[in-house]
C-alpha cells in the first residue's frame, strides 16, 4: 500500500540546484526540489500535490503537501496529508503532521511528530 502512494505522482516542475526562490510559493502537481526555497511552500491541490526534495534541496519555511519524499533539509513545519518519507540524509527542524510516515535510519528530526486524524486530514484538504 505504501509503495502505491509513493509512486502515484509525476514530476511537473524542477527547481534545479542553482535555483533559489525567495518568498512564499504555491505550486500544483509534482515538484522535484534540488535548489532552495526561502519561504513557505504550499501545494494548491493538497490531494494530488507531491514533492521530492533531493539531498541538496532546502526549504526554509513551512511545507503543506499530500505526498513528500525528503532527502534534503526542511527548516520549518511540515503538514503532509497522505504519505511522508524521510530518507537517511533528511534533516527536519520543525513539527511533522502526517497521515502515514516512513523514517529511514540516519534521518534527523528536531520537532514533534503529530499523527493527523481523519477529520484533520479532511479539514486540511478543504483549505
Amino acid at each position: 500500500m505504501l509503495f502505491k502512494k509513493k509512486n502515484n505522482f509525476q514530476i511537473d516542475t524542477l527547481i534545479d540546484a542553482g535555483m533559489k526562490i525567495n518568498g512564499s510559493t504555491e505550486v500544483s502537481g509534482g515538484l522535484r526540489l534540488d535548489g532552495k526555497i526561502y519561504g513557505d511552500l504550499k501545494f494548491t491541490a493538497e490531494k494530488t500535490g507531491a514533492i521530492i526534495i533531493g539531498e541538496d534541496g532546502l526549504i526554509k519555511g513551512d511545507l503543506y503537501v499530500a505526498i513528500a519524499i525528503i532527502a534534503g533539509k526542511v527548516l520549518g513545519n511540515i503538514v503532509c496529508t497522505e504519505f511522508l518519507e524521510i530518507e537517511s540524509t533528511g534533516i527536519i527542524e520543525g513539527d511533522l503532521s502526517y497521515n502515514i510516515i516512513e523514517i529511514h535510519a540516519g534521518a534527523e528530526i528536531k520537532g514533534q511528530l503529530i499523527k493527523l486524524t481523519k477529520a484533520q486530514t479532511n479539514q486540511v484538504n478543504k483549505k
